[in-house]
């Protein structure tokens, strides 16, 4: 149980009264309620991963830093994705980004037209996937593994970068408004098959060759 209720920085607590406040505060656009859940989800998930004892004890116990991984690459990207803070940010911008009409002209009615040609040249979702799985199998060399432990700025890059391909990565999977997808549902499935062999051959390194791989490791459920 010392495990569990012991490590939690002041931070978290500042956070979560920070959160409930602007949740009870009210103030959120029309119809993005389940936008919002979801936004908050996400948030929630990057503050258990950095900001519990899950950030301290991936130091002690590989399976601890696994987890860790897994929320901040898959779990809080994919909510995040779904709350589409974009729908909210994009409010805040004075003016439209548009090579035909320039910077500084009000947006119109061709705004959200324009944001999806935009998303949809920018989304290339092979790359986007072949990046994401490079990222988090080269995380995983013993290298950079133990060194993210060690250098702040080497962890703060992983997370980083956990988080930036993970969101990607989940918008060519399932969509944001009003970003949707570029590729059709059965492709989108073979993406997420082939990320799904990855993790799964990198997780059998994990658990049955740490004894090679990671040598600082004696074992996934003893101290590193």
């Amino acid at each position: 149980m010392n495990v569990v209720v012991s490590h939690w920085p002041a931070n978290a607590a500042v956070l979560a009264v920070a959160a409930d406040a602007r949740w009870r505060g009210g103030d959120l656009p029309r119809g993005l309620g389940r936008e919002v859940a979801a936004f908050y989800g996400g948030l929630c998930v990057v503050v258990l991963a950095l900001l519990s004892p899950l950030a301290y004890w991936p130091a002690h116990y590989i399976w601890v830093r696994s987890v860790q991984d897994v929320l901040l690459a898959n779990l809080a990207p994919a909510f995040l994705v779904l709350g589409a803070p974009w729908l909210v940010l994009r409010r805040g911008l004075p003016f439209r980004i548009s090579r035909a009409n320039g910077p500084g002209r009000c947006p119109g009615p061709g705004h959200d037209a324009d944001l999806r040609r935009a998303a949809r040249l920018a989304r290339m979702p092979a790359l986007t996937v072949i990046a994401f799985n490079v990222a988090w199998c080269g995380w995983h060399l013993p290298a950079l593994y133990d060194g993210a432990l060690r250098h702040p700025a080497e962890y703060a890059a992983e997370v980083v970068s956990y988080l930036g391909l993970g969101v990607a990565f989940w918008l060519q999977l399932i969509g944001s408004r009003p970003l949707s997808p570029a590729w059709a549902p059965l492709r989108r499935v073979a993406l997420l098959a082939g990320t799904v062999i990855v993790s799964t051959l990198l997780g059998m390194v994990l658990v049955f060759g740490y004894g090679l791989a990671y040598p600082g490791c004696a074992g996934p459920g003893t101290a590193c």
